[in-house]
């Protein structure tokens, strides 16, 4: 029989070490894989003939009587290999149990690869290779090398552009049409030029996360010799033009650093020293030098209340003439000694500060009206400053030190290069801090320095030799011609902090001195801990309260030096405060922090408010931020603008305008938008009709005739805007058209990137782009609409593919066309029925169609459109086109709708309600449950997982009036929810489950009819709820996957009633997943799908694993705001997810976590706000 495997080892010497690996390798226990092991002697020279000749058949052995050189080897091993896939392995390897199965599932699974790479191990179980990335240089090096074995970064299968060959699985098919690895290459870098050479020729290469080999690489490989540095000019030659850096793109995506952005300028780069340091056991040591040693850097930009970049002489010359003044003061009061020249500078020559987070060299605060006075003479250096710096950590509240490391970083340059820093703490000089670290947004803020960006220092300094209490920092910069400048702080030690109870923590955003709007909601966030417990966390601004904030968040960076507290990983909190209404100035801010213990801690800041006019939209921050994304997007697009139309003209497009409400002014506004197009096949209609202005038709003949691709279309003899438009249709050649609304303008690049999206979809029927707005006086753009994927749900709450949508024509016509009777709702009413027709819909996440619309006022509330009958009546139509029962009625928010589906004979439902036996929230959630909620047919199923009898006499007392309430038992130890669950599950008959915490109250007693409505729907397997903290903000709006390479609730803590990113919070949608703390599930799917994953997620993200994989299985996941109940998470508990239980969610649902459909890839994966992502904006 054909083996399905063929193994190919080149070996050269060495014999030990290859019976090491072929003991390994053919010892394995049989896993149904045919396979043949080749062994390719390539001109040994020691025993290994001989060795190999001990294992009789179980080894082809090909002998080379000159070593001909890995790439030779390996071409003669595939050679005589019969196996459909070929697998090289290096004769330094182990291979661990399994690690073949792994390899051919996933190449199967992945018909596409070309390559599929294995996760190499070092003999100290860390990482040797995860995938081969390259770096700014163009220089290929292995990802997370020196990581735990598990750690989640390495734990997630995906795609690369090299892996290894060291181990790695070739498809037979690549491999012969690109003939084998390169030996012009020599013992090194084959395997990076074929894997090039394949993703040239459109192959995938991809890394198996699963399949793990240890790998003894130095044994076999010199990586300083001659042939090494041969191999590395070869590749350079043939690839570096080609290569894309791509290192930082899977640092970001795997959380190890994020960027977050405030008043004027990117204001804190942050790394995880969890993520950069690699745990050995119990010693920890450094993973990456250069994100572990810019962990926690948060670099503080004020605007307005501190001077950036000032002279080191200029702070001198003002402090030698207040010394000058203050002499004369003296003189004249005692006839004292004469004043010092003006300008000298101070014998020490050195500035001070009593400030962190300031420049160095800047003096006090400029007067509000400072005197006229002649600048002093100086020698006009080049650069306006001579040093510049900022101390970022400590920070302005002395940091509490209880680990013995004071961890220091910031940025220093000067002008006459050569800095250097040194710590000096109390007087004492603890040496110099390492610097030269990359600091590009220092580099921007203060260009022309030597150093350039390599500018960054940073440090964990050892104080453990200092008693506790209070101690001073000096950071002393120098420069090579002998300047020099300091900055003072203050730290603390507390090496009893623990044992005296003490609460420790920090705020990091915001930072204080950041710029905010009035009608912004800023978000808080930082750490705290307490032995005994946090109990509470609130938010005062100048001295009032705003409410509680959220406690709980991952934080394995503080969870690392703080291992004493418990569940120090998950020490964040989290929350945000309304700025609505309060005037412009500073601000104080204060997080206060109460222990269980009673034991507080307060956290200030101070934010500005400032003045001016600002666009509030419904999204203030985001409007704050727009220009700049769109500066940095610009910037990026400008590099492939000319490209992205190359070989992509063999579709025509077209575009029809109405001339109806049309004018002159918006008519060449969508002309010139074409005429700039970078894709040159389209064609612009003006349909004129009979109700069209007599100077807009003159313009509109005036348009056509300045371009062959415009065309004016005469009025015909019906008076309809649809028929003229059918008309316009039936006339056109074009494969795709839209109807193009006056006063809309097109992106330079709307039809070439519309065009290669749909080359690589061509099933597609329907696509449409985000878009934005422009104040036509002010031609500020603003209100970026960065839309979900095709989401039909959403489609019914409100027109969201407007206002740019392209339609397949010849889908169109079998559509029906443009419809009359639902004037201004043509095209809505046109989505609904094609959509019918074809579910191929594309979505090109990119503002690609502008409107003209002016800004609403400061405080005015907008909206994306309003209620029109219009709309209503199409949807009501498509209803009874569907055979739908039901009505539609108006949304939460004027624009968007409610299709209310007819319910007129509720099923059954049984919640499932797990319970530690806290009555407290328990007896209201059954009270409610009971007495408030408005439906028929609902039991009651408690799974007693307390280890009290509280419960069962609560069920007792309760029983005689509700006999619908029933309790089983299940004190598993530890504690799995999922198991707990699967086992609850045999005991409802009824054919829908409610699950449902037992901190839940309700708000709206129909709350559960409007889950069923939705559940009732055949396509549906699972619908959530829209849950409140006690405080009415968001606790669950559904659950969108990306930000920080994990699962979030999005819109988490935005105020209820607050319409938000587009009312999205607000309307019934598709989501990826929603929360187990309430959703109703059609009980079907458990049995279909096999329940919550109690083995892999027995804690946590097994509510989002069981809707991705009901997703998966054909079901929609709907989320509806019209059930809206209260969740008292933050006082009930914590879920604490395992790193294993993170690590599966990353490797089974890596491709959800790249690109989840109902989260548009322009918005952060920092955050659960949806705010910009202003990394990707410059990705492109």
């Amino acid at each position: 029989a054909r083996p399905a495997v063929s193994i190919v080892i080149p070996v050269h010497n060495k014999a030990t070490i290859t019976r090491n690996c072929l003991v390994a390798l053919l010892a394995e226990t049989d896993d149904g894989i045919d396979r043949e092991v080749i062994v390719v002697d390539d001109g040994s020279s020691d025993s290994t003939m001989a060795m190999l000749a001990s294992y009789g058949n179980q080894l082809t052995v090909l002998h080379n009587e000159s070593a001909r050189g890995f790439a030779g080897a390996c071409n003669a091993g595939a050679a005589a290999a019969t196996g459909e896939f070929l697998i090289l392995l290096n004769n330094d390897t182990i291979p661990t149990a399994g690690w073949l199965a792994h390899l051919v599932t996933y190449a199967i699974d992945h018909p596409a690869a070309a390559v599929v790479g294995a996760k190499l191990l070092l003999p100290n179980d860390t990482i040797q290779h995860a995938g081969v990335v390259f770096g700014l240089g163009s220089e290929p090096h292995h990802i997370y090398t020196g990581f735990p074995a598990d750690h989640p970064a390495v734990s997630v299968s995906r795609r690369f552009q090299v892996v290894t060959a060291a181990c790695a699985l070739f498809r037979r098919g690549p491999w012969d049409e690109l003939g084998g690895l390169d030996t012009a290459f020599h013992n090194g870098w084959e395997d990076v030029d074929y894997c090039m050479r394949a993703g040239e020729a459109e192959y995938e290469v991809h890394y198996c996360a699963e399949s793990v080999v240890y790998h003894l690489e130095s044994a076999t490989r010199d990586l300083l010799s001659d042939v090494e540095r041969a191999n590395r000019a070869l590749f350079a030659e043939r690839w570096r033009e080609k290569v894309v850096s791509d290192d930082f793109t899977y640092y970001w995506a795997d959380g190890l650093f994020s960027a977050h952005y405030g008043a004027r300028f990117p204001i804190q780069l942050s790394v995880s020293p969890l993520l950069a340091g690699v745990t050995v056991g119990d010693d920890v040591r450094l993973a990456d030098k250069l994100l572990h040693d810019r962990a926690r850097q948060v670099m503080i930009l004020l605007r307005n209340n501190i001077v950036l970049n000032v002279r080191v002489q200029e702070a001198e010359a003002r402090a030698a003439e207040a010394e000058r003044r203050l002499s004369q003061a003296l003189a004249t009061v005692g006839g004292g000694s004469q004043p010092a020249p003006d300008g000298n500078a101070p014998s020490s020559g050195e500035s001070t500060t009593g400030q962190t987070e300031q420049p160095v060299g800047a003096g006090p605060l400029p007067d509000p009206k400072p005197a006229e006075q002649e600048a002093p003479a100086s020698d006009s250096p080049q650069l306006p400053h001579r040093i510049v710096g900022i101390v970022e950590s400590p920070g302005r509240l002395p940091d509490v030190v209880t680990d013995g490391y004071l961890v220091i970083s910031g940025w220093a340059l000067t002008a006459a290069g050569g800095t250097r820093v040194e710590a000096i703490v109390d007087g004492v000089s603890r040496g110099e801090i390492p610097s030269g670290a990359p600091r590009p947004d220092a580099a921007e803020l203060s260009p022309g320095f030597p150093e350039g960006e390599n500018c960054g220092f940073s440090s964990e300094l050892p104080v453990g030799d200092l008693p506790d209490g209070m101690h001073e920092l000096k950071i002393r910069i120098s420069s090579a011609s002998g300047e020099h400048a300091a900055l003072s702080t203050m730290f603390e030690i507390d090496n009893h902090a623990y044992e005296k109870g003490r609460v420790i923590g920090r705020i990091d955003v915001p930072v204080r001195g950041t710029m905010c709007i009035p009608q912004e909601i800023i978000n808080m966030s930082g750490w705290t801990l307490a032995p005994s417990g946090i109990r509470s966390i609130e938010a005062f601004l100048d001295g009032e309260s705003f409410g509680r904030i959220g406690y709980g968040a991952l934080r394995p960076d503080i969870g690392q030096r703080h291992r004493q507290y418990a569940d120090a990983d998950h020490c964040g909190f989290f929350g945000t405060v309304p700025l609505a209404g309060l005037e412009e100035g500073f601000r104080e801010l204060v997080i206060v922090v109460t222990a269980n213990d009673g034991q507080q801690l307060e956290l200030p800041s101070r934010i500005e408010i400032e003045g001016g006019v600002f666009i509030d939209g419904g999204i203030p921050s985001i409007n704050r931020h727009y220009p700049a994304w769109l500066e940095r997007r610009g910037a990026a697009l400008a590099q492939i603008s000319d490209e992205l139309g190359d070989g992509l003209a063999t579709l025509s497009f077209a575009a029809l305008v109405p001339l109806d409400d049309a004018s002159p002014e918006t008519l060449a506004a969508i002309a010139s938008s074409l005429s700039a197009q970078t894709y040159a096949t389209w064609r612009l209609v003006l349909v004129d009709g009979d109700n069209v202005a007599e100077e807009t038709r003159l313009a509109a003949r005036q348009i056509a005739e300045s371009d062959r691709r415009m065309a004016y279309r005469e009025p015909g003899d019906s008076a309809s805007v649809g028929a003229a438009l059918n008309a316009a249709l039936a006339e056109s050649d074009a494969d795709w058209v839209t109807v193009v609304t006056p006063g809309m303008i097109f992106s330079p690049i709307a039809f070439a990137s519309i065009a290669r999206a749909l080359a690589d979809d061509p099933d597609a029927r329907l696509v449409y782009t985000d878009d934005d707005r422009i104040d036509p006086d002010t031609t500020v753009r603003w209100n970026p609409f960065f839309k979900p994927d095709w989401s039909p749900d959403l489609l019914l709450s409100m027109n969201y593919l407007a206002p740019l949508a392209l339609f397949h024509r010849q889908t169109t016509v079998a559509a029906g066309g443009i419809r009359e009777g639902f004037p201004g709702a043509e095209m809505y009413d046109l989505a609904l029925r094609v959509t019918e027709l074809s579910r191929h819909v594309r979505h090109v996440p990119d503002v690609l169609a502008t409107t003209i619309e002016t800004t609403p006022d400061l405080g005015e509330t907008w909206h994306v459109s309003e209620w029109r009958e219009s709309e209503r009546l199409a949807l009501v139509d498509t209803l009874a086109r569907r055979g739908i029962e039901g009505s539609v009625e108006a949304g939460l928010h004027p624009g968007t709708w409610r299709v209310k589906y007819a319910l007129p004979d509720p099923p059954a439902v049984t919640a499932v309600i797990p319970t530690g036996g806290n009555l407290g929230f328990l007896r209201p959630c059954l009270d409610d449950l009971l007495q408030r909620t408005d439906y028929p047919k609902l039991d009651i199923l408690l799974v007693d997982n307390s280890h009290g009898d509280d419960v069962a006499r609560l069920v007792e007392e309760l029983a005689p009036r509700y006999p619908n309430i029933r309790r089983i038992i299940d004190t598993r130890k530890p504690f799995n929810y999922s198991g707990l669950i699967n086992d609850a599950i045999p005991h409802v008959s009824a054919p829908y489950v409610l699950m449902l915490n037992d901190d839940i109250t309700v708000i709206e007693p129909d709350w559960l009819r409007a889950m069923i409505e939705q559940a009732q729907r055949p396509e549906v397997g699972i619908v959530g709820a829209k849950l409140l903290y006690p405080d009415n903000t968001i606790q669950h709006a559904g659950v969108i996957l990306g930000p920080f390479g994990g699962s979030v609730h999005i819109f988490k803590r935005r105020p209820s009633d607050d319409p938000g990113f587009f009312n999205l919070a607000n309307v019934v949608r598709n989501c990826s997943a929603v929360t187990f703390a309430c959703a109703v599930i059609d009980r079907a799917v458990f049995d279909q799908i096999g329940g919550l994953d109690e083995v892999n997620l027995p804690v946590a993200f097994n509510d989002t694993d069981f809707c991705l994989r009901a997703r998966e299985a054909g079901y929609e996941v709907i989320y509806t705001p019209h059930a809206t109940l209260h969740h008292h998470e933050s006082v009930t508990k914590t879920v604490i997810a395992h790193p294993h239980e993170i690590a599966y969610l990353r490797t089974r649902w890596g491709h959800v976590i790249a690109h989840d459909p109902y989260y548009n890839p322009n918005l952060t994966r920092q955050g659960e706000d949806a705010r910009l992502d202003m990394v990707a904006s410059s990705a492109a």
